[in-house]
């Protein structure tokens, strides 16, 4: 009978395994895997094909979700089970594109699971070496997965123990929470719907803001915020440098000649956070030499410049209306 199946499809280590009969589905609790699913299709017809570098790939992958308490990956055979299996992913998607391909990648990935799987700041991961190492290390080998513990260790992300004992601890330094902290910052700004605009709060740029660049911002998907608008008790630069940290991008209008619009223009480049310049024309000869050189959109009425901002934003800012 299916359901006395007692080792993993992927590893091939002991796991527990129970089949869903009217799904169709196999889901595994495996040490080394974690928890997954997969359909009925993918287990017969597509894991026995794989390479063994293949498999250690999607169990590095379904293991990971566990690791930063995701729900469990469901694998299925291709695109045309999608539709009976809504969120499940094609076990070769996941070995194209799930898992990591460049090296920096793989030590990212591993930090993050390493700083998601210790209870405190300074306090050693246990790592079982026989189930935990490989795909904690996104890895498909245990060469592989101790060359990337030994990297991480000589760039200073990671202290790491290698007793004689089953277990090998590791200890995530200052410089790897940091390198974590950090990719978490950019991915947050890359789902962010805000845009901080940096512009002169005066009457004359009323209808500027008004109808020309907050419903062009509007108009592609995205919400504007200026400092002005928003309640709060805390000091205006602290506040100023939340917002810009935030932002999907920044949008900085010259017209002003304000110190302030050039201090934030270059706070955010200095984060990578895309900027947009805009002047209105008969301005552009006041602009700073230090900036001249970028690309400003050049404008006349409020309607140019909600013209020219929407094309811009869509040429420019992935994932724009």
């Amino acid at each position: 009978m299916p359901d006395k199946e007692k080792y993993c499809v992927l590893c091939e280590r002991d796991a527990v395994v129970r089949y869903d009969f009217m799904k169709d589905i196999w889901n595994y609790v495996c040490q080394s895997c974690g928890s997954f699913g997969i359909t009925g299709n993918a287990k017969m017809d597509v894991v026995p094909k794989l390479e063994a570098t293949e498999r250690a790939r999607v169990s590095a992958c379904t293991r990971e979700r566990i690791i930063k308490g995701l729900p469990k990956l469901l694998l299925c055979s291709d695109e045309t089970e999608h539709a009976s299996y809504p969120g499940a992913h094609g076990v070769f998607d996941v070995i194209r594109s799930v898992f990591p391909q460049r090296i920096q990648d793989r030590f990212d990935r591993a930090l993050a699971n390493l700083c998601v799987s210790t209870t405190a700041p300074g306090r050693a991961v246990q790592l079982d070496r026989h189930n935990d190492v490989i795909p904690f290390m996104m890895a498909e080998t245990p060469d592989t997965a101790w060359f990337i513990l030994d990297e991480m260790a000589a760039l200073g992300y990671i202290s790491k123990f290698d007793g004689s004992t089953p277990l090998v601890g590791v200890t995530v330094r200052a410089t790897g929470i940091e390198r974590v902290q950090e990719l978490e910052s950019v991915s947050m700004r890359e789902k962010s719907s805000h845009v901080f605009i940096a512009m002169w709060f005066d009457a004359s740029t009323y209808g500027m803001f008004h109808e020309g660049l907050a419903p062009a911002v509007r108009d592609c998907g995205f919400e504007p915020r200026r400092i002005d608008m928003k309640e709060t008790n805390n000091k205006i630069c602290d506040e100023i440098i939340a917002e810009i940290r935030r932002s999907r991008f920044v949008i900085a209008d010259f017209t002003g000649q304000r110190g302030g619009v050039y201090y934030e223009a270059g706070f955010a480049q200095g984060l990578g956070i895309p900027v947009i310049w805009t002047c209105r024309k008969d301005k552009v000869k006041r602009l700073h030499f230090d900036t001249r050189q970028y690309s400003h959109i050049l404008w006349e009425t409020p309607e140019d410049l909600n013209r020219q901002l929407a094309a811009r934003i869509r040429a420019t800012i992935p994932g724009a209306k």
